[in-house]
């Protein structure tokens, strides 16, 4: 019995050790976030503090630059590119906008905005 134990113990601290020295798995380099407007919107909701309804929610994933040149370089001046870097940015609008002229509905489409990088912005 004595010995029944001891192997026991044993595999179980090679196995226990084996396992801690594996490297956990490497980090997203370009982080998700999430913005509500109206401004902490889900925060406030639970708290039964707002009573506004949501207006748009927006999910993107920001660069980091890591010491490299982004505008011009990774990005080529005058070219389209989406928003977002892993990711593209997904808008979701809740309720009836209009930005600029143009008017946006309520959608259960996402937009993904796209943009022309210029230089001396």
């Amino acid at each position: 019995m004595k010995k029944i134990v001891v192997v026991f113990t044993l595999c179980f601290f090679i196995v226990t050790n084996g396992s801690a020295q594996a490297t956990p798995p490497a980090t997203n380099r370009s982080p998700m976030d999430a913005g509500y407007y109206p401004r902490n919107y889900p925060l406030l909701k639970i708290q039964d503090k707002f009573s506004e309804r949501l207006l748009a929610r927006i999910i993107y994933s920001r660069p980091q630059v890591n010491a490299r040149v982004i505008f011009g370089n990774i990005i080529e001046y005058g070219k389209v590119c989406r928003l977002g870097d892993n990711e593209a940015t997904e808008i979701e609008f809740y309720q009836k906008v209009k930005m600029g002229e143009t008017k946006i509905k309520k959608a259960a489409t996402l937009y993904m905005p796209f943009l022309t990088i210029t230089s001396g912005c």
